[in-house]
């Protein structure tokens, strides 16, 4: 199955595209006393949104190094390989 297409923005509760949400990305619960702790986890969950949101952009920039580096070199097999494998666990392999 493919995924869904970009381009996907980050709001308050999760990711989404013109669709609807590809994920939502639960609240976090600030108790009393740990304000540190609210602090780290909100800049987290804020950082995991924006990874996810390029997800598609990562994927077709993998997708052209891949094709680009084929046959240019030890490093750039190096590159495209490593480039294939996170493509590979972004389609679902295993």
């Amino acid at each position: 199955m493919k995924h869904t297409p970009g381009p996907w923005t980050v709001t308050d509760k999760g990711v989404r595209d013109s669709g609807g949400y590809i994920c939502f990305i639960p609240e976090t619960t600030h108790y009393e006393g740990q304000d540190e702790r609210y602090v780290k986890e909100v800049a987290e969950r804020h950082a995991n949104a924006r990874l996810i949101a390029a997800a598609p952009e990562l994927l077709e920039t993998l997708q052209t190094i891949a094709a680009f580096a084929v046959g240019n070199g030890d490093v750039c097999e190096i590159i495209a390989r490593r480039a294939r494998a996170a493509i590979a666990k972004a389609e679902g392999a295993q």
